[in-house]
């Protein structure tokens, strides 16, 4: 797998400090700081990065202008960090001196800055995996396991999710027992991240129906909810890294990559994703496992 070269922008030496030890920790040997635009399209030049993190409030430039020159130079992924902003927010207000903090109040920040260095670890994670998987360099973990099973399990821990607590999930295998040939955790998060999209963005009282289906030649498992459906331009756009689509402010810590990744997860298990879906008339999504390449031993 190619190294992937990060550019850290931001003026904050000690944050990005903090920032680089949650990358490497991830498995970003290549990190690379700058503190302010200059250097930032001096390194872009000789760094040459892959990923670029970008501060919006820097000495010399605004970032959203930045980002512009930017791409003029690379089409590397740009992240407006705004969490880790808030991180430094909340981080510097208990150090203020003029104010005499309550243990309380110092114990809400604290829960703030947890919450935003989860939501930052989370991020850099995701997209460690996206960039696996992009290389092909995810091994997967390969070994027979029964799909009603998997996709019973999935479901059930989405239900359990307090998130799920005001949709009605429901699953309806149309096969008893199916043996297929898959790594078990990394289909189960491909699966997890279907149904966590359709509670994520529809109104409660959405009904989601999960089904396994046997057709001639592949597996279906199909993801089918009666929320608002997305039009042409947001299916086409809900596999992208970084999309997001409408109704996410009661779940704003997501990292736009949840959809990406579980394309990308399927597809390495041999598998097709596929979307049909209207406005006001709901989604439908269809994960497709070729049994000639899916299964060992046959038709299962």
């Amino acid at each position: 797998m190619e190294e992937v070269r990060v550019l850290l922008v931001d003026d904050e030496r000690e944050i990005s400090q903090l920032i680089q030890i949650v990358l490497q920790k991830e498995g970003f040997s290549h990190v690379a700081l700058a503190e302010d635009g200059r250097e930032a399209l001096r390194l872009i030049d000789e760094f040459q990065p892959h990923i670029i993190v970008l501060d919006v409030m820097l000495p010399d430039a605004n970032g959203f202008d930045l980002c512009r020159t930017i791409r003029e130079r690379t089409e590397a992924p740009i992240l407006f960090l705004t969490a880790r902003s808030s991180v430094k927010g909340y981080a510097d207000l208990p150090a203020e001196e003029q104010y005499d903090w309550e243990p309380a109040e110092i114990r809400r920040y604290a829960g703030v800055i947890r919450d935003k260095a989860h939501y930052m670890e989370q991020l850099i994670a995701d997209l460690n995996l996206t960039f696996r998987l992009k290389n092909e360099a995810l091994p997967l973990q390969l070994a027979e396991h029964d799909l009603v099973e998997v996709v019973r399990q999935t479901v059930i821990d989405v239900m359990n999710d307090p998130c799920s607590e005001a949709y009605a999930l429901s699953f309806q295998p149309f096969v008893d027992r199916v043996m297929v040939w898959l790594d078990k955790e990394w289909f189960q998060r491909a699966l997890h991240n279907l149904l966590a999209n359709a509670v994520t963005h529809n109104p409660p009282g959405t009904e989601v129906k999960v089904s396994v289906q046997s057709e001639t030649d592949r597996m279906v498992i199909v993801v089918e909810d009666d929320g608002q459906g997305m039009d042409q331009e947001t299916q086409g756009m809900l596999f992208e890294r970084y999309y997001r689509g409408t109704n996410t402010a009661k779940h704003s810590q997501g990292t736009g990559l949840g959809m990406a990744i579980a394309k990308q997860l399927i597809e390495a298990h041999g598998g097709e994703i596929h979307i049909s879906s209207q406005v006001g008339r709901g989604t439908k999504i269809s994960v497709c496992l070729p049994k000639l390449t899916a299964l060992r031993g046959g038709d299962g």
